[in-house]
């Protein structure tokens, strides 16, 4: 239930080959977000959960872009029973969105439960690629309608900044065992003026974003081809103009955490290479 957990949100539309049309200035930062327990619904097994996830994103639209996330979250059935999930996630991602390398490892307590690492590569023709080295060699051969992690947060902003309210795609992002894809659809709401969050614009005030236009996100995951049915999870957040998120909310039928930001830094933007 909560393998998915890390990297849902930060997670990062053309249907071949897959080219920025706007450049956007996404912000290379180091963010944290501890979490707490919002509801369960008729869910026994959990009586309380909190945790914390701390990622960095940096990179640049010449060299690429580089993601790495780190989540623990603990949980109580309130009977003594205890669980710690530990999801590492680290993948890089070419400027163009068509080429990415992904590893990911989940661990509950000191058990290695999913792992995954590969890459996965769009080809001229619009073709996907997927060669696994974890958790076995496998290579899949897709047509190129996933969008990878930096590509889709990329059209999340532009959906925002076009006034557009909704679109439905597929991703990919190597995580679980390297082989699921997700369809998704996401509601872009209305712009959110400053100072609606007063928590939220004093820690965007210190970095100076405070008044940086942003938009409620929500996006509903679903099984590849399994639309029709109810979502596997949904992720609710605020999304910044310069891919900063805040505010979020994982929401996964029976149990739902926030996701508060407690501490970010901005880091140096690197120019491309002349």
């Amino acid at each position: 239930m909560f393998k998915n957990l890390a990297y849902t949100s930060f997670f990062y539309f053309a249907f071949n080959s897959v080219a920025f049309l706007t450049p956007l200035n996404l912000a290379p930062h180091r963010a944290v977000y501890d979490l707490s327990l919002v509801q369960t619904n008729n869910n026994k097994k959990i009586e309380s959960a909190n945790g914390r996830v701390a990622l960095e994103f940096s990179g640049n639209a010449c060299q690429g872009f580089n993601f790495l996330s780190r989540q623990i979250t603990n949980m109580s059935d309130g009977e003594g029973g205890n669980k710690q999930v530990d999801v590492q996630v680290q993948n890089w991602e070419s400027p163009t969105g068509n080429d990415l390398k992904f590893k990911s490892i989940t661990r509950e307590g000191n058990m290695t439960v999913l792992q995954s690492e590969g890459r996965a590569r769009r080809d001229k023709s619009g073709e996907l690629s997927i060669s696994l080295h974890r958790p076995q060699l496998l290579k899949l051969d897709t047509d190129g309608k996933a969008l990878f992690p930096t590509a889709y947060m990329h059209k999340l902003i532009e959906a925002g900044v076009n006034g557009d309210n909704f679109f439905s795609v597929k991703t990919y992002d190597g995580s679980d065992e390297g082989t699921k894809f997700f369809d998704t659809a996401a509601i872009i709401g209305k712009e959110i003026p400053a100072g609606s969050d007063l928590r939220t614009d004093e820690i965007m005030h210190k970095i100076g974003i405070k008044n940086m236009r942003r938009w409620p996100v929500q996006v509903s995951y679903y099984e590849d081809g399994k639309g029709e049915n109810l979502p596997v999870y949904k992720l609710s957040y605020d999304l910044f103009e310069n891919g900063i998120s805040t505010s979020l909310v994982y929401d996964f039928g029976n149990v739902v955490l926030k996701g508060q930001l407690t501490h970010i830094d901005l880091l140096p933007q690197k120019a491309c290479a002349k």
